[in-house]
């Protein structure tokens, strides 16, 4: 697959009057690129640019949200091959009322806000990824970020990889990792 001009929908998404420093970051969607799955089977755990681009991308994408805001923001950008599921956040630690119907080869979480917590994917994880996904785990900058990409390496023993200069950093969890 040719790699998709990112700038560009940066810039359209830009234009719409949302905050840059929300947005997945193009170090991020390139290494994104580098492991969709053949058969283009993707999660993420929140929704934005990235959703925008796993559907320019092809990729078979759900996305969650529990922002009817977000929703409805979403509709400036009509997407083919991504579904957006509004699914309210629920229990403690909270996390998407949803329940998956089968594995993906890629996982983003980078969903719900840092300042509600993403803890509560550690007892959904195992329910969406099989022995050969790929999990991106976005805001590894903040020590929540760092801890959680750790939690869910050991619960499912995968190897983390982390990228990034302190500012807008994640990390890769998947078999065979260099740490």
């Amino acid at each position: 697959m040719e790699a998709l001009d990112y700038a560009a929908y940066r810039e359209r998404w830009l234009s719409h009057g949302y905050a840059a420093s929300h947005i997945i970051t193009e170090e991020c969607w390139r290494v994104i690129e580098n492991f969709l799955p053949p058969a283009g089977h993707t999660f993420e755990a929140g929704s934005g640019l990235s959703t925008v681009l796993f559907d320019a991308a092809g990729c078979q994408h759900v996305a969650l949200e529990h922002s009817g805001h977000w929703m409805q923001w979403l509709t400036l950008f009509p997407l083919t091959t991504a579904r957006v599921i509004h699914a309210p956040l629920v229990g403690k630690p909270p996390w998407y009322d949803y329940t998956a119907t089968m594995l993906f080869g890629l996982v983003l979480i980078d969903g719900p806000p840092a300042r509600i917590g993403r803890a509560g994917i550690l007892s959904r994880i195992s329910q969406l990824v099989h022995f050969n996904s790929v999990i991106i785990v976005d805001d590894a900058q903040t020590q929540a970020g760092r801890k959680l990409a750790k939690a869910i390496a050991y619960q499912i023993g995968f190897e983390r990889e982390y990228f990034g200069n302190g500012k807008r950093d994640f990390i890769v969890l998947k078999r065979g990792c260099n740490e």
